[in-house]
């Protein structure tokens, strides 16, 4: 959507930016239903996600994540740790 500013300098969507939104291509899942705007998209949701387990687990809660990036938020906001690599914590005291 094209956002432009009007006479108040606020951001308003144009006419165009709107029906180019609608209009753009999707491509879904048979599966699940979700949709991508780009078919590259679609294969990794396909390969990775779509029908499997979250793969990627909390050893303090359980709870499960299907992105590790998202397990890592979820450490750092709920559990208050911080990694500092790729395998290795620190618990902020």
């Amino acid at each position: 959507m094209w956002l432009r500013r009007d006479d108040r300098g606020q951001r308003s969507a144009t006419r165009q930016g709107m029906e180019d939104q609608f209009n753009e291509t999707r491509f879904f899942c048979e599966t699940c239903g979700k949709s991508y705007k780009w078919k590259e998209s679609l294969f990794k949701h396909k390969r990775v996600e779509c029908g499997k387990l979250p793969q990627f687990t909390c050893k303090v809660c359980g709870y499960r994540f299907m992105h590790k990036h998202h397990l890592v938020k979820h450490l750092t906001s709920i559990h208050r740790i911080a990694p500092l690599n790729g395998t290795s914590m620190l618990i902020f005291q």
